[in-house]
């Protein structure tokens, strides 16, 4: 009797080990409790990033006009100004900020194509905007299948993330090029 119960707390130390391991090597999946894992973006990334975007929102507030790009682009900064790809600190990221996210994304692009349907801008001007929404819809896909796909490594999900920083951070330079073009070679449009 003694023996079978030593074997029964034997067995349920190594399932809870077990769980717990599967639950720290796959954070969303369905083991996860929590649901979220701790995401550290690289520094030198980090700073530079945050140096571009600093730069663009310097230019943005000195040639502010009374129009429609003008008004929309600090929308449009909200999505660039998050804090997992902005901190230098350890970011934990749930499951549900994924929705956060596409939510903002969704909403950057829906901006973007109501002011692709603006006239007056340049041809290049509006292959940035093209440009740029077609980086979105990418960015979406890729935040969607994060959310579809519960059976995602700790390291695939690093990695993950760090392709999806990368590509907000194509979309930024995408995006500061249209401004630029837009200030350069358009009268007062919207």
């Amino acid at each position: 009797m003694k023996n079978k119960k030593g074997l029964n707390i034997f067995l349920f130390v190594i399932l809870v080990i077990c769980f717990f391991t599967i639950a720290w090597l796959y954070p969303y999946s369905l083991f996860s409790i929590q649901k979220s894992f701790t995401y550290h973006p690289d520094h030198i990334v980090v700073q530079e990033y945050t140096k571009d975007l600093n730069e663009f929102k310097k230019i943005h507030e000195e040639s502010l006009r009374d129009d429609l790009v003008s008004s929309r682009t600090a929308g449009v900064l909200t999505m660039y100004e998050q804090d997992w790809f902005m901190s230098d600190k350890k970011i934990k990221i749930h499951f549900q900020d994924l929705d956060v996210i596409l939510t903002e994304v969704r909403n950057t692009r829906n901006t973007l194509l109501e002011l692709a349907l603006n006239e007056g801008y340049s041809q290049e001007a509006k292959e940035y905007l093209k440009m740029n929404i077609q980086q979105l819809v990418a960015i979406e896909e890729r935040i969607v299948g994060l959310m579809n796909s519960k059976h995602h490594s700790r390291s695939t999900l690093i990695l993950q993330f760090k392709n999806l920083q990368q590509a907000f951070m194509e979309s930024l330079d995408i995006y500061v090029s249209f401004y630029k073009d837009y200030l350069l070679n358009s009268s007062n449009i919207g």
